[in-house]
């Protein structure tokens, strides 16, 4: 019997995103039963039902052959990328699930390869697919769990801008270019597209909302760690992600949201208590938020005046 598969959607002023991403579902399910829960975070932009209703239309008349179901539950608040899962999790049925972000979509064999690899190996509580940008090129969508040495060979690191290819980076990174293809453990995977048993969500419990938005995977893939099972990378089932297809939207509180969760993560696993480290790492983390800030800003300034130029 095919395993059933409730798969969880965040909404926050994206309509046609969600909608682009439910239609992948619908069109590489299969005989997969599928929930679909989608959760607007009191989005200010957009119709999400009319955007929905085509879709709606399609479950109603597709589940008379095999169950589907797409639920919209709207939130009067802004419960941020955990609290939106959390409450599509509560009010979902299914033995798996799935949080996968409203700017990515599913490649055909994708649910599929993923429900299979769980049904084979009961000792993965999260699973992670592959990602891919619109362009074809692979994310780097699973990682090793961060260190102090991070902060100089991380992603966007001006190091790792400068030495693409050093040991430090790829090794954080897992972007060693002799990777092989194959399925392996790691120590956690990008919550844009992540799977996870409800036997081991009964176990580690819901994601941490302390964590509005980013830094939750990081936290959720520790507590399975911890937990007694594993997170594992299935290369082989591929989505496409538009990488800040809803937080572009906002870009200064994304930053903001981004380092808060920084450290709310260094002060939960990491920190030692000791006033002196917390505040050299606090400092540091207030410091790469404003280079951020400054950053945006001008970029937003030069392309305005972009603009301005190329106006008639």
């Amino acid at each position: 019997m095919v395993a059933g598969l409730a798969v969880i959607i965040v909404n926050y002023n994206t309509p046609e995103l969600v909608s682009e991403a439910v239609a992948s579902l619908l069109a590489t399910r299969g005989e997969i039963p599928l929930e679909i829960i989608v959760i607007d975070n009191a989005s200010r932009r957009g119709d999400l039902r009319a955007a929905l209703a085509p879709h709606e239309a399609q479950c109603a008349q597709e589940g008379v052959a095999a169950p589907v179901r797409l639920q919209v539950i709207c939130s009067e608040r802004n419960l941020g990328f955990t609290g939106g899962n959390n409450l599509g999790i509560r009010n979902s049925s299914a033995p798996i699930l799935m949080l996968l972000n409203s700017d990515a979509t599913v490649c055909p064999g994708c649910l599929q390869s993923c429900l299979d690899y769980l049904a084979k190996h009961p000792e993965v509580g999260v699973l992670g697919p592959k990602l891919l940008d619109p362009q074809g090129t692979r994310q780097l969508s699973c990682r090793r769990f961060p260190s102090f040495r991070t902060a100089l060979f991380n992603r966007y690191s001006f190091l790792t801008r400068l030495f693409p290819n050093n040991r430090w980076s790829q090794a954080y990174l897992m972007s060693d270019p002799n990777d092989t293809d194959e399925p392996r453990p790691v120590d956690w995977v990008s919550g844009a597209a992540m799977l996870l048993t409800r036997r081991v969500y009964d176990v580690v419990g819901p994601l941490d909302e302390a964590f509005f938005m980013y830094a939750e995977d990081v936290d959720y893939c520790l507590r399975v760690h911890q937990a007694g099972f594993e997170v594992h990378y299935l290369p082989r089932a591929e989505v496409v992600h538009r990488i800040a297809g809803s937080s572009r939207l906002v870009p200064f509180q994304t930053i903001w949201w981004r380092h808060r969760s920084m450290w709310t993560f260094y002060y939960k696993h990491y920190s030692r208590r000791i006033a002196f480290f917390d505040l050299i790492t606090l400092a540091g983390i207030s410091a790469r938020a404003l280079i951020k800030i400054a950053e945006t800003a001008l970029s937003g300034l030069r392309n305005r005046l972009k603009g301005e130029a190329q106006t008639p």
